[in-house]
């Protein structure tokens, strides 16, 4: 079209002045602040501000049994929104854990000695992170030894070493040992008999000498 600026090639050229990506043949609102969100026709389009849910304070807690514990504040609670907002916290850049607004979340198996970063982000409606918090810490593992027990156990098995069981065979020796005293108790009865018997024998034998 007659008066339209060209470039070396005969198109048309098209001027945006303000950097708003709307052309200024149908921008209608020149000199746009850079930045700012526009409509079709390069005017600004005001935007609500997301509420704050940064995290105020980070922690840490190392637990037993590779238990790590991550307490965070938030800077201004009244501003969550338990309905939209979430937290997100990561372990080492891998999403760990989505929660609802909460202060604490507690990561278990740790490998002893192995260092980890934790991140917390605050997320509202829009999906934006509104806070990073990163903690780095250290898990150590513990494991509790209950000596006490390990201890009465000990004494337990000496005392079951230590006891004396008497087998069944004793039970038939002393039986044995009982017929053997009552053998010998009825002995002397026995001989006391035979005695007899030899003086009745001897007394019938003179007498028949005396007939003779």
């Amino acid at each position: 079209p007659a008066g339209e600026t060209v470039d070396s090639t005969g198109c048309t050229v098209v001027t945006d002045s303000d950097g708003d990506g709307v052309d200024d043949t149908t921008d209608q609102c020149a000199d746009t602040p850079a930045g700012d969100t526009v409509d079709s026709t390069g005017c600004s389009v005001s935007v609500a501000a997301p509420p704050s849910t940064g995290v105020a304070a980070c922690s840490t807690i190392i637990g037993t049994q590779g238990q790590i514990t991550i307490s965070w504040e938030y800077s201004d609670s009244a501003l969550l929104h338990p309905e939209n907002d979430s937290v997100e916290v990561l372990v080492d850049g891998v999403l760990t854990y989505t929660i609802r607004p909460t202060n604490t979340a507690a990561i278990h198996q740790g490998t002893s000695g192995t260092e980890y970063t934790f991140t917390i982000q605050v997320s509202n409606e829009a999906g934006a992170n509104e806070y990073v918090c990163s903690i780095v810490a250290t898990a150590e593992v513990t494991e509790p030894v209950d000596t006490d027990s390990d201890d009465t156990s000990g004494e337990d098995a000496d005392s079951s070493s230590s006891e004396t069981v008497n087998p069944p065979a004793d039970n038939n020796n002393d039986s044995n040992s009982d017929s053997s005293s009552d053998e010998e108790a009825a002995l002397p009865g026995f001989t006391s008999l035979l005695a007899l018997s030899i003086l009745i024998i001897a007394a019938f034998i003179r007498k028949e000498n005396r007939h003779f």
